[in-house]
């Protein structure tokens, strides 16, 4: 599942992507453009749909994996993150990121030797 999947998936809880935009502050443009064209999502947007859904499994939206909703409902919260809060976050997202990349790239490796020479994926690097 990709991310413009997980997007759609919680503009479809909101109700419209209006509803979605407008919660996480990004423009609707561009939520339309993630969704439609399978766009990239940055960190920043990654951080402000964190940011508006405290209880979700960031794990699951960066990488599709786990469950959708942290099983620790205390994350219901209504005060916004701190900064030490967000940094930690940032680092987890980094750290997930990171991950899905080396999974690609041994992902590569397996079906696609000839791609990886091309890439110069290293398997020691991995």
């Amino acid at each position: 599942m990709s991310y413009s999947e997980r997007i759609k998936i919680l503009a479809d809880i909101e109700g419209s992507q209006a509803k979605f935009s407008k919660k996480v502050g990004i423009s609707p443009q561009s939520i339309n453009k993630i969704i439609s064209r399978g766009s990239g999502v940055n960190g920043e947007t990654i951080l402000a749909i964190a940011e508006a859904y405290p209880n979700l499994n960031i794990e699951w939206f960066v990488t599709g994996k786990g469950e959708m909703w942290k099983s620790d409902m205390s994350a219901n919260r209504e005060t916004p993150m701190t900064d030490d809060e967000k940094e930690t976050l940032k680092d987890q997202i980094i750290a997930l990121q990171k991950s899905e990349i080396q999974n690609l790239k041994r992902a590569i490796l397996e079906k696609a030797p000839e791609l990886a020479e091309y890439l110069n994926i290293d398997i020691s690097k991995i």
